[in-house]
């Protein structure tokens, strides 16, 4: 299966493909913004946030992101600003607002490993082939995905191929 990181990226690229596709749908009405939803906010208010943020449920996508970015930033408190995009929840997108606040911790991660030992062919496979099966239930509204025992099971046809993968260590010399 593909790391974390490999995700995050998929999820990325997802994200950016889906804000490079024009507002209109097919029927010539705009996507509408069904939920809005905040992270980061310890101290600076949703209400304040709001304010600035200018788009509420119910509105289209702004034609400047960075612009609504710009707004927040500008906010008494706020160091960084990300919005992100996801579709859909009942044919609606989903607004991602992120605030990092001053004096709050940031993220830093490692440099990447400069190492030779790669995974086995057969799991980078299997990962490939499970991002598409995924990418294709998503497409296609028919994910199908049990969490009822603390992790991600997901059903159908196309995710058997997974019961067929062996997988090996990959030899550390």
């Amino acid at each position: 299966m593909k790391s974390s990181w490999s995700i995050a990226i998929s999820f990325l690229i997802y994200s950016i493909v889906l804000l490079a596709l024009p507002a209109d749908s097919p029927s010539g009405q705009e996507s509408a913004i069904g939920i809005v939803d905040f992270y980061g906010l310890r101290n600076v208010s949703e209400q304040k946030v709001r304010q600035a943020l200018e788009i509420k449920e119910g509105d289209a996508l702004p034609k400047s992101m960075k612009e609504v970015q710009r707004r927040l930033e500008n906010l008494t408190d706020v160091e960084q600003a990300r919005l992100n995009v996801a579709c859909c929840e009942a044919g609606q997108i989903i607004l991602y607002v992120g605030i990092r606040e001053k004096g709050s911790p940031s993220l830093r991660f490692r440099a990447a490993p400069k190492g030779a030992i790669r995974l086995p062919e057969n799991i980078v496979q299997a990962g490939e082939d499970f991002q598409d099966a995924f990418g294709e239930a998503v497409q296609k509204g028919d994910l199908r995905e049990d969490d009822s025992q603390g992790h991600a099971l997901f059903d159908g046809p196309k995710y058997a191929l997974f019961k067929r993968v062996t997988l090996r260590s990959p030899r550390v010399i």
